[in-house]
């Protein structure tokens, strides 16, 4: 699956995606001691509305090769047309902002990832369609996670 700081950089990507935060290499100490304000970024306002763009935004990344970069705010996904370079090709490469070439996603694997889009999918629907604030807060309920059917090593084959 993802660790944590994979997560926490793809909402920070999200973030970006929703010109709420700036690259990451435009917020410097010197700019930050100018205080220079970052021209049209937007407020994140927290609603359904809201978390479901967040939900399709992870839903996006796959199931083709994407790569997040916070430093340039440049989040690509390899054209279905363009053949992979590698075998080894990650699902998904998170750069590191100290070293590009680091992938912070590398343990993700096939099975995991699209066991986190298809619940991702879910809860898009969950928070886009007609339905109750109960039924966006069930999203993060045990009882309410879609039933999952055959072992572990069948969902992630």
């Amino acid at each position: 699956f993802l660790n944590s700081l994979s997560w926490v950089f793809v909402a920070l990507a999200f973030l970006q995606v929703e010109q709420c935060l700036p690259p990451l290499r435009n917020v410097t100490e010197q700019s930050l001691q100018k205080q220079q304000h970052h021209p049209r970024l937007r407020s994140a306002s927290p609603s359904p509305a809201f978390l479901g763009r967040f939900f399709s935004f992870v839903q996006s990344l796959g199931p083709l090769p994407s790569r997040l970069s916070l430093m340039s705010a440049e989040h690509c996904r390899c054209a279905s047309d363009m053949p992979l370079l590698h075998i080894d090709t990650p699902l998904l490469h998170i750069d590191d902002p100290h070293d590009t070439s680091y992938n912070l996603a590398a343990c993700l694997r096939s099975g995991p990832w699209r066991l986190i889009r298809e619940l991702c999918g879910h809860a898009k629907a969950v928070c886009l369609g007609v339905h109750t604030p109960d039924a966006v807060l069930g999203l993060f309920d045990e009882a309410t996670k879609p039933k999952e059917s055959g072992s572990k090593r069948q969902r992630f084959a």
